[in-house]
């Protein structure tokens, strides 16, 4: 019950206050995952498009919400504005707290807990324990829970310079707080790369370059275009499995067990990699054909015949609504914030109208 109230106080509190810096999105009204990535790879992708060589960093802190320390979680909820009968009632309820581990029915000592975020909070008061540490590299970071992403155009000596003070930021705030990077966890990405590779250092060791990395669930590579492959490649390995361990092939029971388990691999923040070429729509739209001709003996119907016997949408045409509701919430609706620097509207002195209409490019 206790960590209940504080996860709605913290979160009132978040959405009032301006409690972490503008890098930080996540588990606030108008922030999530995909905000997140969006926000971050557009900064990405547009030096790129400039054709700047760019590194992306992800540290990853080493057991985050286990390591942040009781008394300094309290004090910064009393110096970011918390009432004082929040903040008093969250310390007593942390102090003298201990743990201890069982296996097998067989259960070690009790010790003192003296670090943790409130179990049942949520995310969202670890906000408040790391959201303090963005001065002066607000525009080259990403964070999103515990984990980070860095970004930096280092095609001349002073871009690659700024990357390693920006980890050095980084460094110097996780050791404020008593925490540090998972040294297994800590990788760079190296986008439209043109000249010779240069290390970074965090906490005193290098980080290792890597060709991909998996970012909030999202495949990411050198060129920022594997996705698409992956996706197709893993959804049709899931629906390979659905259809050798179907019995049957009814209609009641193959669409809703399409949707639940195949497709979400198809679109998992396709918001962010969404498919450009016709190569790559035929890719994923050829995962859901296959589905679809094995359902309830449909094979002799056409794609779209089957997909309208079955109450189906294609791929595209889903991608297509998805694309209209993220951009209406952008817009007009909980990301407005970010969306202010995603979209640029068409200045027009004309009476009629919504105001609303884009501009190309």
């Amino acid at each position: 019950m206790t960590e209940r109230i504080l996860l709605q106080t913290a979160l009132g509190h978040v959405e009032n206050e301006e409690v972490s810096g503008d890098s930080r999105r996540g588990f606030a009204k108008g922030e999530s995952c995909p905000t997140n990535l969006v926000a971050f790879y557009d900064g990405v992708t547009a030096l790129v498009d400039k054709g700047r060589a760019t590194d992306v960093i992800y540290p990853d802190l080493c057991k985050a919400f286990d390591a942040a320390p009781h008394g300094i979680f309290v004090s910064k909820m009393e110096r970011r504005g918390f009432d004082g009968r929040t903040a008093r009632r969250t310390r007593n309820w942390l102090d003298g707290r201990a743990r201890r581990v069982a296996v097998d029915g067989s259960t070690s000592e009790r010790s003192a807990a003296t670090s943790g975020v409130p179990r049942g909070s949520g995310p969202a008061p670890f906000n408040v324990f790391v959201g303090d540490g963005d001065g002066g590299i607000e525009r080259a970071l990403g964070e999103f829970a515990d984990d980070t992403q860095l970004r930096g155009a280092v095609d001349a000596p002073e871009g690659r310079d700024a990357v390693q003070r920006n980890l050095d930021r980084l460094e110097r705030r996780a050791r404020a707080n008593r925490m540090k990077f998972n040294k297994a966890e800590r990788e760079v990405l190296r986008a439209s790369r043109r000249d010779p590779e240069r290390g970074y250092r965090l906490g005193g060791e290098w980080v290792e370059s890597s060709p991909e990395e998996k970012d909030l669930g999202v495949l990411m590579d050198e060129k920022l275009n594997r996705r698409r492959a992956l996706a197709a490649w893993r959804a049709d390995c899931v629906r390979g499995g659905v259809r050798r361990s179907e019995t049957g092939r009814s209609r009641e029971v193959s669409p809703p067990l399409y949707s639940a388990v195949v497709r979400p691999h198809l679109e998992y923040r396709v918001q962010l990699w969404g498919p450009q070429y016709r190569r790559d729509i035929e890719l994923l739209e050829s995962v859901q054909r296959m589905a679809m001709k094995l359902m309830g003996r449909l094979e002799p119907l056409f794609y779209e015949d089957r997909l309208r016997e079955l109450g189906l949408f294609s791929l595209e045409k889903r991608r297509l609504g998805g694309d209209l509701i993220v951009a209406f919430q952008y817009l007009k609706g909980a990301y407005r914030k970010d969306g202010e620097g995603l979209f640029i509207r068409e200045c027009s002195d004309r009476t009629r109208g919504n105001g609303f209409k884009l501009k190309e490019g």
